[in-house]
């Protein structure tokens, strides 16, 4: 089970808020950013029907995902891959040198 401690930041709160670069979503309108983490806080937004889904970015904050039009699909373990991402949000799995695999350090 993915057990994830956040800060859920509400849109109608940011406007009110002093925030730092990225440390809120920004108003509805031309992005399709569905989630970031700066590192210090977390924030999500909902996806529109066009785009629908949203993968939670996995590197090292900050980071950001965009809202995308098909889900994601991951890979096994051992599979060929390019990002982290691909591998799933399994605990110690990424990719290193270019496959799937668990990683323990």
């Amino acid at each position: 089970a993915l057990h994830i401690s956040a800060f859920l930041v509400i849109r109608a709160d940011c406007s009110a808020l002093q925030c730092l670069s990225r440390a809120c979503l920004p108003e509805e309108g031309g992005s399709t950013l569905c989630f970031t983490n700066t590192g210090e806080t977390e924030s999500y937004a909902q996806c529109t029907d066009a785009a629908p889904f949203c993968t939670r970015c996995t590197t090292g904050p900050p980071c950001e995902s965009q809202c995308e039009a098909q889900a994601a699909q991951t890979k096994p373990l051992g599979s060929f891959c390019h990002l982290d991402r691909e591998c799933g949000n399994e605990n110690f799995v990424s990719c290193y040198l270019g496959v799937c695999r668990k990683l323990l350090w």
